[in-house]
C-alpha cells in the first residue's frame, strides 16, 4: 500500500473512532504489524508491512489498535477488546490472516532432528529448542538435542 494512503485512511478512522490527541507512527518492526500505546496516545504501523501489503489488510491492523485504544491496552486481546473490534468492523483476531505478506527474513531457525523451520529477522543468544520434538520426546520440556540451528535464508550483498 503507499505510505501516503496509508496515513490518511489511519488518521481517516482514528478521527471517526474519536481518538482525539492520538498520534500515528511507523517503525521497522518485521514481527508485528501494528502495537498500541496508551500512554503516548500513539497507534504503530510497521513499514515494512504497509509497504507490502494491501489496503484492506492495513485498514484491519488499524482498526485492531483502535479496538486497543477504546478498550484499553491492559485488556489485551480478551472478550472486552473484542466487543470493541467487532463494533468498529475490525476482525477480532489476535493474529493477522493468511492473505498477510510478510517481509522476508535475514535466517530461519531449524530443527536438525525433524526439520522442522520458522523464520527469524536476526539472531539472539537466547537458546530455542524445536517445540515438536519437546513436546514429542521430551515432554514438552527444553532438550539440549533438539536445539534449533540458525541458517541464512538470503545472501548479505
Amino acid at each position: 500500500m503507499d505510505l501516503t494512503d496509508a496515513i490518511f485512511m489511519a488518521q481517516k478512522l482514528m478521527q471517526q473512532n474519536e481518538l482525539d490527541g492520538w498520534k500515528l507512527r511507523f517503525d521497522e518492526r518485521k514481527t508485528s504489524l501494528g502495537r498500541c500505546n496508551e500512554y503516548r496516545k500513539t497507534i504503530y504501523l510497521s513499514l515494512p508491512y504497509v509497504e507490502l501489503n494491501k489496503e484492506s489488510v492495513i485498514k484491519d491492523v488499524v482498526l485492531h489498535e483502535i479496538a486497543h485504544a477504546l478498550a484499553g491496552c491492559e485488556n489485551h486481546h480478551n472478550i472486552i477488546w473484542r466487543t470493541f473490534a467487532r463494533k468498529i468492523g475490525a476482525k477480532p483476531e489476535r493474529c493477522a490472516g493468511q492473505n498477510t505478506i510478510r517481509p522476508e527474513s535475514k535466517f530461519k531457525l531449524v530443527c536438525n532432528n525433524c526439520k522442522w523451520e520458522r523464520p527469524a529477522h536476526r539472531r539472539t543468544k537466547k537458546k530455542r529448542a524445536c517445540p515438536k520434538c519437546c513436546n514429542e520426546h521430551n515432554n514438552g520440556y527444553y532438550s539440549e538435542e533438539y536445539r534449533l540451528e540458525y541458517e541464512r535464508t538470503r545472501k548479505i550483498i
